[in-house]
C-alpha cells in the first residue's frame, strides 16, 4: 500500500472510532432522557437533535470506511459465475458509479453548507446550534468519500487496462461468501481473487 492508502485508511479508521463512540454516547443520552422523562416527568435538552447530528456525521464517514473495507452491499448473484475479466470490468464500473454518487452528494452538500455558513443559520430548537458546526463533520465525510472513490476508480481502471485483474479484485472487487466467512474468523487476513494473503 502507498502512503495515500495508509493516510486515508488511518483517517477513516480514526473517524469511525470517534463516530462509534459518539453513537454510543448519543444512545446513552437518549436512553437517559427517556428514563428521566418517564420517572421524573422532566426532559433533557436536545437529545433528539444531537442524536440526529451524530447519525448524519457517522453515516458519511461510514461510507468511507465501508468503501475501504469493500463492505458496501452489492448484488452478486451472477457475479461469481462470470469470467475474471468481466468481473474486473464490473468492479471498475461499480466503484466509478460510487464516485458518481459521491460527486452528486458533494455537489449538493457543498451548496447547502455554504448557504448555512453564509446565512449563519441556527437550529430552531432551544440549543440554537449554529448548523455549520455539525454540517462540517457531515460534509467532510462526503468529501473524503468522493476523493477515495475517485482514487479507487483511477487505480482500478489503470490496473484493469494493464491486465492486473487480481489487483482490481483486491482493491474494489466484491468479497465472496466464503471469503467473508473466512474474514470473520481471521480478520487480519485480506481476501484476494486467488485466495488469501
Amino acid at each position: 500500500m502507498g502512503r495515500f492508502d495508509r493516510a486515508v485508511g488511518s483517517l477513516c479508521e480514526k473517524a469511525v472510532l470517534v463516530c462509534g463512540a459518539l453513537l454510543i454516547a448519543s444512545a446513552g443520552y437518549v436512553s437517559a432522557d427517556l428514563i428521566v422523562r418517564k420517572l421524573l416527568n422532566i426532559s433533557f435538552v436536545g437529545a433528539n437533535e444531537i442524536s440526529g447530528y451524530v447519525l448524519a456525521i457517522s453515516t458519511s464517514w461510514a461510507f468511507c470506511y465501508a468503501l475501504l473495507k469493500r463492505s458496501h452491499i452489492r448484488i452478486d448473484v451472477f457475479y461469481r459465475y462470470l469470467p475474471v475479466r468481466v468481473r474486473a470490468a464490473i468492479d471498475v464500473l461499480a466503484v466509478a458509479a460510487l464516485a458518481g454518487l459521491a460527486a452528486v452528494f458533494v455537489w449538493y452538500a457543498n451548496r447547502y453548507f455554504l448557504q448555512v455558513w453564509s446565512r449563519g443559520t441556527r437550529s430552531i430548537t432551544s440549543l440554537a446550534v449554529p448548523l455549520w458546526i455539525p454540517m462540517l463533520g457531515w460534509y467532510l465525510g462526503w468529501v473524503v468519500f468522493l476523493i477515495l472513490s475517485l482514487y479507487l476508480t483511477v487505480i482500478s481502471a489503470w490496473a484493469f487496462a494493464r491486465g492486473e485483474l487480481a489487483a482490481v479484485q483486491e482493491r474494489v472487487g466484491s468479497i465472496s461468501e466464503d471469503q467473508e466467512v473466512e474474514l470473520e474468523f481471521e480478520p487480519s487476513r485480506r481476501p484476494t481473487d486467488d485466495g488469501w494473503q
